[in-house]
């Protein structure tokens, strides 16, 4: 399964920006991050067309879950700003700073937790092999749409956005 690397590559633009601008940028992006990746050096930079959201970050995508549309080796482009909708592929990390996971989001439901109370759960699912299963909200760190994929250095969109 796409699994997001704990290290995050910047997306590359190619207009100038003040000093002051890109501290506050990367001020920003440091506070929507997920936690196992905050504060941490980029590894790299990719390039991005220049209408990519500013706080977006890239990560590097493990396993095959979502392939052919998302494989092993790919760099996953991730927007905090951009809003999740059903279909969307989503970026989650967990609260106890577990590496994350790609899937694609299906919905919103209500379950039952362990002491068998109402909770509601995200449901997800993958393609490689074929599965759906929920998620606990109380558990996410962050989830940020996936809104292109960069793929042996050619930036591919796969959310309109």
């Amino acid at each position: 399964m796409p699994q997001a690397n704990s290290h995050s590559s910047t997306s590359k633009r190619p207009r100038a920006q003040s000093a002051k601008q890109a501290v506050n940028v990367e001020k920003a992006r440091n506070k929507l991050l997920p936690a196992i990746m905050r504060d941490k050096s980029p590894i790299g930079t990719v390039q991005c067309p220049p209408n990519i959201d500013p706080l977006s970050y890239g990560v590097n995508c493990i396993g095959n879950c979502l392939s052919p549309l998302i494989v092993d080796g790919d760099i996953a482009i991730c927007s905090p700003s951009a809003k999740a909708m059903p279909g969307m592929i989503v970026a989650f990390t967990d609260k106890a700073g577990h590496q994350g996971v790609l899937k694609r989001l299906v919905s919103d439901l209500y379950g039952e937790n362990k002491n068998g109370n109402c909770q509601q759960m995200i449901v997800v699912e993958m393609d490689n092999p074929p599965k759906r299963f929920c998620l606990d909200p109380s558990r996410i760190d962050k989830a940020h749409v996936v809104v292109g994929i960069v793929r042996r250095g050619e930036y591919i969109v796969i959310t309109p956005g």
